[in-house]
Order: C-alpha cells, then structure tokens, then sequence
C-alpha cells in the first residue's frame, strides 16, 4: 500500500471522522486525484477486513464493514429506536435520497414542519448541516457516514430504487420553484 494510503487510512482511524477530499489533499500536500487514487488503494486493501470506506459525495470517513451491519444494528437499535420518530425517519429518507436539500424543500415534501426531526436527527450524528454552495445563507442537509452505517451501506446509491426516488425529489422541488 502507498504511503498516502496509509496516511489517509491513520488519518480517517485516528480522527474518527468525515475528511472532504480537499481537505485530505491539502493535509498531505498532493492533488485531489492523488487522494482518489489512494482512497481506491485503501478500499482495495480494506476489502478483506472489517472496515470500509464511507463515501458521501466529496467526503469519506471509515466505517463498520456491511456484514457487519445487522450485529451493530442490534447494538445500536434500542437507542436508536426510542430516540427516532416516524417523523424522523421520513426527513432522513428524504435527506438520504436528495442529499443537499433544504429545510423548506423538506417541509414541502413532507408538508409538515420539519424542525423537531432536523434537531433530532443532527443530536444523533444522522445528518449535517451545511451550507448551500454558492449561497452561505441557504443552510442544507446531508445524511452522515454514521446514517449510512446505521442502514448497512457504504454508499446512498445502495439505496433501494435510489436513481429513480432521487430523480422524482429533484423533479418535484424543481416544480414547486416554477410556481
């Protein structure tokens, strides 16, 4: 394995969280290809363990490997469960499959308010608030590496039917910008 690998991988174990790809490629000095290039070298040679890569657009963290998925689940369930609501449950969906979505985007899908489950789910980790790119007063939302662990996945496109679900959320919050 690469040194860069190696530094990612100490850098992703040792810190416990998200690096944006930017972020790593300024730490260690090297292009934002050289850390994709790295991150599949990593990938690669995590395949036989029981750690994974966690990608969520531009940033990665390390995570709990799928098979694993349902003896964690059990761990965290109880926890979990008491804690998330229905409500809860349907803003992360809507989050997980349009990443970036705002809170009156949210509330338009849902037609409720969604301000209870947004705090929720960011005291558990599920979720992010960022900022809209191109317009720091927009604040939007993404599902965390922990969110995707909780469901056993490494990736939001393992979702089930993720393409089409997406593409409907994009095509019904476009609709409700013309009116």
């Amino acid at each position: 394995m690469s040194d860069n690998a190696k530094t990612i991988e100490a850098l992703l174990y040792a810190e416990a969280r998200e690096f944006s790809i930017v972020e790593l490629a300024k730490l260690l000095q090297i292009s934002k290809e050289a850390v994709r290039e790295a991150l599949e070298e990593l990938k690669k040679s995590l395949e036989e363990h029981g750690i994974v890569v966690v990608e969520q657009g531009e940033a990665v963290s390390l995570g709990s490997h799928p098979s694993a998925a349902k003896i964690i689940e059990s761990l965290r369930k109880e926890m979990l469960s008491k804690e998330l609501t229905k409500a809860a449950a349907e803003t992360l969906a809507v989050i997980l499959y349009h990443p970036g979505i705002s809170k009156p985007e949210i509330e338009f899908i849902r037609g409720v308010n969604a301000s209870y489950s947004i705090r929720l789910l960011q005291m558990r980790g599920l979720i992010e608030q960022k900022h809209k790119e191109g317009d720091a007063r927009v604040a939007v939302y993404t599902a965390t590496s922990e969110a995707l662990q909780h469901f056993g996945i490494t990736s939001a496109a393992e979702l089930p039917e993720f393409a089409a679900l997406s593409e409907q959320l994009g095509t019904l919050l476009a609709h409700d910008k013309k009116i």
